[in-house]
């Protein structure tokens, strides 16, 4: 069967003939449909059977050898400096194309091996989070890095950070709280944080009492009950705590306490005390604070911050910085929960 005549697209040129192929070469689209079979198919159409075998043996390896042996073959001539040109700049041009190719492989492995590492740095300081969960110090560390290297992931993953430690880890959650820039950027509801960090404090106390035979200390006798009142700065606030949640500092023998450590979240502290209507400084300018809950009822302010006086309402659910405190309180049980960042 005869096979079915058809032209060469140069551009927007048709080329029908070898004359014409000459007159309008383009050493692009020569070497290309040559690398192609497409000229081979040509020439077979076209009756140059004997063209078309020689083309088909030239290689491809060395573009412009194929240039020469292409014009020799199809021409009877070697191409012209200018074509030799166009040839060089055609292998330089594919020879970048493959490097760009290799290039773009290399960096989507690359890319795929970053955001990999990535990812698991994220989980790794998740992993640490937990381990530091009763230790601030490192748990500020910890926040300072989720903040700077791994914040736009905590965005995504917001909701599930959340889950993974509102049941048992207070402290991670009041340490985000503490770091300012994160609190922001996440932007967690500080009515939210509070109500399941005093939800965790609840059921823990809840534990206690349930199992105060292993949970706290039962008080046998006036020299171990003498012992406790060493220990404490102050039996009448904060720091004794009976199988009633105050004790007024009337602790007595028989019985049970719990020291304020075991009765608190991880490094935060508690104040209970009566102030007589007065201001008292239970922390001095100098420390960072953040309020973690308050009575209603009682009043804070920065200390020696005259003018300021911060209800329940105005702290609890906002988790406000403060430097120092001064306390007024109308009650010996209501306690004052806070932390220093």
């Amino acid at each position: 069967m005869k096979p079915i005549k058809f032209n060469l697209s140069y551009g927007n040129e048709q080329i029908k003939t070898l004359a014409e192929l000459k007159e309008n070469c383009n050493i692009d689209m020569l070497l290309e449909t040559h690398s192609n079979g497409l000229l081979v198919r040509w020439l077979t159409a076209h009756g140059e059977t004997e063209k078309a075998q020689k083309v088909s043996k030239i290689k491809t390896d060395d573009k412009q050898k194929a240039l020469e042996q292409l014009f020799e073959t199809l021409f009877g001539s070697f191409p012209t400096i200018a074509q030799q040109a166009a040839a060089e700049l055609f292998v330089m041009r594919n020879k970048e194309i493959k490097r760009l190719e290799n290039y773009n492989s290399q960096l989507h492995k690359q890319e795929k091996r970053i955001i990999s590492d990535y990812h698991k740095g994220y989980d790794a300081l998740i992993e640490n989070l937990k381990k530091h969960s009763e230790n601030y110090i490192d748990l500020k560390a910890d926040m300072i890095t989720l903040y700077d290297q791994y914040r736009e992931l905590l965005r995504l993953d917001k909701e599930r950070f959340y889950q993974i430690f509102k049941e048992d880890y207070p402290l991670v959650l009041l340490a985000l709280m503490a770091n300012i820039s994160l609190r922001e950027f996440i932007n967690y509801a500080g009515e939210t944080v509070y109500k399941d960090v005093m939800a965790w404090l609840k059921n823990m106390r809840d534990s206690i009492m349930n199992n105060k035979e292993t949970s706290a200390i039962f008080i046998k006798t006036e020299e171990q009950l003498n012992e406790i009142k060493k220990e404490c700065i102050n039996t009448s606030f904060g720091n004794l705590y009976g199988y009633r949640w105050c004790t007024n500092g009337n602790l007595q023998v028989g019985e049970y306490y719990v020291p304020e450590k075991n009765w608190t979240i991880p490094c935060t502290k508690i104040f209970c005390g009566e102030t007589a209507s007065y201001w008292k400084d239970i922390e001095p300018k100098r420390k960072r604070l953040m309020i973690i809950s308050m009575v209603e009822g009682n009043y804070l302010r920065n200390s020696g911050k005259d003018g300021e006086e911060l209800s329940a309402s105005d702290v609890n659910n906002q988790f406000i910085i403060t430097n120092g405190i001064d306390y007024k309180s109308n009650k010996q049980c209501d306690e004052l929960i806070y932390m220093e960042v």
